[in-house]
């Protein structure tokens, strides 16, 4: 009888062992994927200053209803120091509120840390820091990385009543993107300001409120996208979206910073060196 149970036994041992040894392949393997990923995002986002990224919301103030003619106001919220109004659904908009949510689980989904929320009017004079500003010209962050010389990629532009229809082209402003009764676009800027290289400012804003949904949705779920054409370098983009549907955010347009002309001149100069030494 003994004889028969210490196969049994054998055989129950080998399977718990065997199990075990699975178990820990499947943990590593999903380990070295999750490592694997969290570099992949850090090199988006911006590599060692990413633990410090700020998310920035553009903080508004409601006017009266009515204008000086006693005109009901179409866009009642503005910015302090600023004339200009803008139409939200709250003073922090619904858009902002679910674009910063989209951002915030994507940063804890791929590095398990979670950004700090914070107003732009409390950076307003800062730029030793990384950011990503979330709404257009209703967020000073928004206007610093679009002011920025650094972007030489896409800007907001308006219409003949003043009112923003169309993302342009930096370079070329035959190049633009007009909003319609169906489509909204956005854009995501990434720059690094020159006084501190190290750091990233990111801008993700829409011509509208979808717009800036649409982008934000898509920088946060489809990241890997914008990085295989980017390869980590700044860059500016342009999103298109279905109003009413943030999953039907589609990249149309992907501009990355040139590389360093003059490293790939000295690296060219070098070779050319070393082929001629080698010949003689």
């Amino acid at each position: 009888m003994c004889a028969d149970l210490y196969p049994d036994l054998k055989s129950i041992i080998l399977n718990v062992f065997g199990g075990l040894i699975v178990s820990f392949l499947t943990w590593a393997v999903i380990r070295l994927y999750d490592r694997l990923n969290s570099i992949k995002f850090k090199k988006l986002f911006g590599g060692t200053s990413l633990e410090l990224i700020k998310l920035v919301y553009g903080r508004m103030v409601l006017q009266t209803c009515y204008d000086e003619n006693r005109t009901i106001r179409t866009h009642p919220y503005t910015k302090k120091g600023n004339s200009m109004g803008y139409r939200v659904s709250s003073i922090l908009s619904d858009t902002e509120a679910v674009s910063m949510k989209y951002l915030s689980d994507a940063f804890s989904k791929n590095t398990k840390k979670s950004p700090e929320l914070t107003s732009d009017d409390d950076l307003t004079e800062k730029i030793n820091l990384s950011f990503i500003s979330l709404g257009g010209l209703n967020n000073w962050k928004s206007i610093d990385v679009l002011d920025s010389e650094e972007n030489i990629f896409f800007k907001f532009a308006s219409n003949d009543t003043g009112h923003v229809d169309r993302i342009v082209s930096v370079k070329d402003i035959a190049e633009f993107y007009r909003i319609t009764r169906t489509t909204d676009f956005g854009l995501i800027i990434k720059t690094r300001p020159k006084q501190f290289p190290s750091q990233v400012h990111f801008c993700v804003a829409g011509i509208d409120e979808a717009g800036t949904r649409g982008a934000a949705y898509f920088l946060s779920t489809k990241w890997e996208e914008i990085l295989k054409k980017t390869k980590g370098r700044e860059f500016g983009a342009i999103i298109s979206v279905k109003n009413g549907s943030d999953e039907s955010a589609e990249l149309i347009r992907c501009v990355p910073k040139p590389e360093n002309s003059y490293l790939k001149k000295l690296l060219q100069r070098l070779v050319k060196t070393f082929k001629w030494k080698s010949q003689n």
